[in-house]
């Protein structure tokens, strides 16, 4: 199904984004800085997802519910799962992330006093701080620790 059709199927156009830039500078936080401002400011959440991201409905609603009860949060992810990997690496990787990702998010929030790093995908983020707070300078010098890749 594409995405009018899905759009159109659930009365959500307007509600749902596909981001599908021309000119495809900065990848995905370019994709991001696009939509916040052009849009961001008529939202209180976003969920970013990565072409290969998979989430329950009910999973979001709960992400959304959580964020309404804790307000001081500003991202709120779970933690990736891979799925349909093809080779033997990705499999072994996929197999890994089902087994343990449970006791690695637990773990990372023990040693990280609740904080933690953040994945980049399969998250919803409150916009308004993250429009203030997250547009980061460029680094000087040459990927992959610096400049634009």
């Amino acid at each position: 199904m594409t995405w009018a059709e899905t759009c159109r199927s659930l009365g959500a156009f307007n509600r749902i984004f596909y981001r599908r830039r021309r000119v495809n500078l900065k990848r995905k936080s370019g994709n991001i800085a696009d939509f916040c401002r052009r849009w961001g400011k008529n939202y209180r959440y976003m969920i970013v997802f990565d072409a290969d991201s998979v989430m329950a409905g009910n999973t979001l609603v709960r992400m959304v519910q959580a964020m309404e009860r804790h307000p001081k949060v500003g991202i709120l992810q779970t933690a990736p799962l891979a799925v349909n990997r093809e080779t033997l690496i990705a499999r072994t990787q996929q197999f890994a992330n089902h087994v343990y990702s449970s006791m690695f998010a637990a773990g990372l929030h023990f040693i990280q006093l609740g904080d933690s790093h953040f994945w980049g995908h399969n998250a919803i983020i409150r916009v308004e701080p993250f429009m203030q707070h997250c547009g980061l300078p460029e680094l000087p010098g040459k990927p992959p620790r610096a400049g634009s890749s």
